[in-house]
C-alpha cells in the first residue's frame, strides 16, 4: 500500500512593501550585509539586491535635481560665459573668412 501526502501551497499574493520600508532595508543592508538584513526583515535576498539596483539607478538619475540652486546658477553663468565667447569667436571667424 502507498500513501501519497500533498503538501498544500499557500498561493498568497505578495507582499507590497511601502518606499520607505525599501529605502530602509537597503541602508540597513549597507550597515549589516545583504544577507543578514534580508533575514532580519524577511525579505529573500534577490529582492533586497533588485532594491538596491533599482534606488542606485535611481539615485543617479536624480542627482543632477539634488543640487543646491546656487550651484545651477554657478554653472549657468559658466555656460552663457562659453556661449558668448564662442560666438565671438564665429563672429571673428565670419569677418576673416569674407
Amino acid at each position: 500500500m502507498v500513501y501519497v501526502l500533498y503538501k498544500k501551497i499557500d498561493m498568497t499574493k505578495r507582499k507590497d512593501y511601502s518606499e520607505e520600508f525599501k529605502r530602509n532595508a537597503i541602508l540597513l543592508s549597507t550597515k549589516h550585509g545583504v544577507k543578514t538584513t534580508a533575514k532580519s526583515l524577511g525579505v529573500s535576498v534577490s529582492c533586497l539586491y533588485r532594491w538596491r539596483r533599482f534606488y542606485q539607478d535611481f539615485q543617479t538619475s536624480t542627482d543632477e535635481e539634488n543640487r543646491s540652486y546656487d550651484e545651477i546658477l554657478k554653472e549657468n553663468r559658466a555656460l552663457e560665459k562659453q556661449i558668448r565667447l564662442i560666438k565671438a569667436v564665429n563672429e571673428q571667424l565670419k569677418k576673416f573668412q569674407s
